[in-house]
């Protein structure tokens, strides 16, 4: 037996029906309540946050979830077990790997700005020169 597909008309019913329910005082109060307790629930705020994440990168939370794994809990540039976010691009709103946010910040300062990335590598090794030059490192 297949389930009748829902009409407009009463999709538009049912809205009507919904807004009318939460003005009620006695229902809004009814609403909050309701939304207290489930966010109190350690385990309803992180499905809620991941099916949030899921949405925001066009992924179910079943995809988001084989994404994250696919690295092994290693980010992929630092190769530190921390906690992984969806690198995407932000021209074509592709995803591309999941790396931590460290990294993630790190990628977008050196893409908007390639110069400062060697520049910091030379500041790194000329400090480092001078550790070196004083007996601070090997």
């Amino acid at each position: 037996m297949s389930i009748p597909a829902v009409t407009t008309e009463e999709k538009a019913k049912r809205a009507e029906y919904g807004r009318k329910w939460r003005a009620k005082p006695e229902n809004k109060a009814r609403q909050v309540e309701y939304a207290r307790k489930k966010l109190a629930n350690p385990e309803f705020k992180a499905r809620k946050l991941h099916a949030e994440r899921a949405r925001l990168y066009n992924m179910s939370p079943e995809e988001l979830r084989s994404f994250l794994a696919m690295t092994d809990g290693k980010c992929p540039l630092c190769h530190e077990e921390r906690p992984l976010h969806v690198d995407h691009c932000h021209i074509t709103g592709e995803n591309r790997l999941p790396i931590c946010s460290e990294c993630n910040r790190l990628e977008g300062a050196i893409r908007k700005n390639p110069e400062r990335a060697g520049n910091v590598l030379h500041f790194i090794d000329a400090w480092n020169d001078e550790l070196r030059r004083r007996g601070v490192i090997e």
